[in-house]
């Protein structure tokens, strides 16, 4: 089952009923699934507890903002203490989905939340030959596959990401290469050529109350249903 899509015409990013994302179609919609339907479970921890939101602990409201693509939902864990308020979107002129998440802390003490956002990627759908590495200078997680790359980062602005996705590199002369981002014509004066590196796919999480990628305890990691 799939709920609350939210897309842009190139990037469509679906969820299952346990708030878990499931497809990722980009650049065309209905043809490359990035993910071939596994899951991108989102858990807890607080306490020394772990929790995957799609167990039996939570319960679950997805919806939309009113008149808008704009996801609104509210997870609730009364046994954990704590209360989820998540918005997704997709930009609709960049490959970008953002994701802001709330947390209430229905305690009475102070506690340390941490959010783990986990990724299951199958590029061009294929899980062979996906590589992933963490880019500390802009908190980021990246994958990549060919001209593909899926970049998760917590920041709310990224200066590499460019209006059409992709990633240009810039020759400034011989053995000097430089990255960077600029509209397909656009040139440094003392650019000798610019060339597509990449198309890229953006997503970003703003204000979370802890923000973690990375792996729960293996007791957590069991499989999703269905």
């Amino acid at each position: 089952m799939r709920d609350i899509p939210v897309g842009n015409g190139n990037l469509l990013v679906n969820f299952d009923d346990k708030y878990q994302i499931r497809d990722i179609y980009f650049p065309h919609v209905g043809q490359e699934n990035h993910t071939e339907g596994f899951p991108f479970r989102f858990g807890v921890w607080v306490d020394g507890v772990f929790s995957w939101v799609y167990s039996d602990g939570w319960q679950r409201e997805l919806k939309y903002l009113p008149e808008t693509l704009v996801t609104e939902v509210t997870l609730l864990n009364e046994s954990l203490g704590l209360k989820l308020v998540c918005n997704d979107t997709v930009a609709s002129h960049d490959n970008i989905f953002l994701r802001r998440i709330r947390i209430e802390n229905l305690g009475g003490e102070a506690r340390e939340v941490r959010i783990f956002l986990h990724h299951d990627f199958r590029i061009y759908e294929n899980k062979v030959g996906d590589t992933a590495f963490y880019d500390p200078e802009n908190l980021a997680l990246v994958h990549y596959k060919k001209i593909d790359i899926f970049w998760s980062t917590r920041r709310r602005i990224l200066t590499r990401l460019v209006p059409d996705g992709r990633l240009f590199e810039t020759r400034k002369g011989p053995g000097a290469t430089q990255r960077t981002a600029g509209s397909k014509g656009a040139r440094s004066p003392k650019a000798r050529s610019i060339r597509p590196l990449a198309r890229i796919f953006l997503s970003t999480a703003a204000r979370p109350t802890s923000f973690i990628t990375g792996s729960p305890p293996a007791s957590a990691m069991r499989k999703s249903p269905g």
